[in-house]
């Protein structure tokens, strides 16, 4: 899957105005930088909504923005086929419309729809994706909190897209840039409990390779 372009307003903390982000050819990591409740969360939630139909941290029905309801996402982007994908939905009220290759492809039941697209189109699970793509320091606690199988299925399918390589550069950088300046003793912990489960999961599967 390649992202071309996401829309999106009434989620969360938007309003009604439609907000819009494309994404550059190139290959690069995104980083949302601003103050508490400036609306950063809700981008992140913006883009997995548009994708996957759902989100991992708060329940459908806490989505759309308080006051406006009306929720609304689209999102642009090639299927791992090379098909060009247009996937629009709303909450409250509650639809969605599916184009493929400028042709509409709506399944009757939205269940079949968020699954054609996470298996078919996307090709990225769900899991996966809200897990490390689309990440904040508050989120990573649900990762700490799956079961060893689904940590090991996570960093497997990263091993898979991204490299060995580059899983070490990663590791590494997180491992540095983790300071504690500015933590509350809770964020510490916190980070403490990411140390711990990284290196674990790295030597786990280091010892795996080996064997």
């Amino acid at each position: 899957m390649k992202l071309l372009k996401i829309a999106w307003r009434n989620i969360c903390s938007y309003g009604n105005k439609l907000q819009e982000f494309t994404f550059s050819d190139t290959p690069e990591l995104i980083l949302v930088e601003g103050k508490n409740g400036s609306g950063k969360s809700s981008i992140k939630e913006a883009l997995t909504i548009s994708l996957y139909g759902k989100s991992a941290v708060r329940k459908t029905k806490d989505i759309p923005n308080r006051i406006n309801k009306n929720a609304y996402t689209y999102v642009d982007f090639l299927s791992s086929s090379g098909n060009s994908i247009r996937l629009e939905r709303g909450i409250d009220p509650n639809y969605t419309n599916l184009t493929i290759d400028d042709s509409a492809h709506n399944l009757p039941d939205k269940r079949k729809v968020d699954s054609f697209v996470e298996d078919e189109l996307i090709d990225f699970p769900f899991s996966v994706f809200s897990n490390t793509i689309s990440l904040s320091f508050e989120d990573f606690k649900s990762f700490i909190k799956l079961t060893p199988t689904d940590k090991r299925k996570i960093i497997d399918r990263i091993l898979e897209i991204i490299g060995i390589g580059a899983v070490i550069m990663i590791i590494i950088t997180m491992l540095s840039s983790c300071g504690t300046s500015g933590l509350t003793t809770e964020q510490v912990k916190h980070r403490d409990e990411i140390d711990y489960e990284l290196n674990k999961l790295w030597i786990e599967y280091e010892y795996k390779a080996d064997s």
